[in-house]
């Protein structure tokens, strides 16, 4: 086969890659798709409860980011008060980050997956954004 034929073929099965991405729920980002706009946890099914999430928060976040979203100033885990940026991510990238864990500046905040359901990595999600977001 020639070139132009195998660099066709390369293109449609991108692009098929993507559009199937897409329809399994996957925003186009993650699809390798341009992000059309800011993505919210409506966009993501059913919204979270800032109350119920306040009280996820105590149990499994409070030990490394503290009761006051500063993570020790940085030093422990991520601070929602010193870096804003945190916050400004979108909904889906803290629900992937909360569900699979990431290594961060510090050290490597676990995977919650396993440990949280669906429902309450949104919950914490509302409550961070309320009580740390401004």
């Amino acid at each position: 086969m020639n070139v132009r034929i195998w660099a066709g073929l390369a293109v449609v099965t991108a692009s098929l890659l993507a559009l199937g991405a897409c329809s399994k729920g996957e925003s186009a980002a993650a699809a390798g798709a341009p992000a059309a706009a800011a993505d919210t946890l409506h966009d993501m099914g059913s919204a979270g409860d800032p109350a119920r999430g306040e009280a996820v928060y105590a149990k499994i976040c409070v030990a490394c980011h503290q009761a006051d979203g500063g993570g020790n100033g940085g030093m422990l885990a991520a601070s929602f008060l010193k870096d804003k940026s945190r916050l400004a991510k979108p909904d889906s990238m803290l629900f992937k980050s909360i569900a699979e864990g990431l290594q961060g500046k510090v050290g490597v905040m676990p995977a919650q997956k396993g440990v949280l359901s669906d429902q309450e990595i949104k919950d914490v999600i509302a409550y961070i954004r309320g009580k740390f977001g401004g």
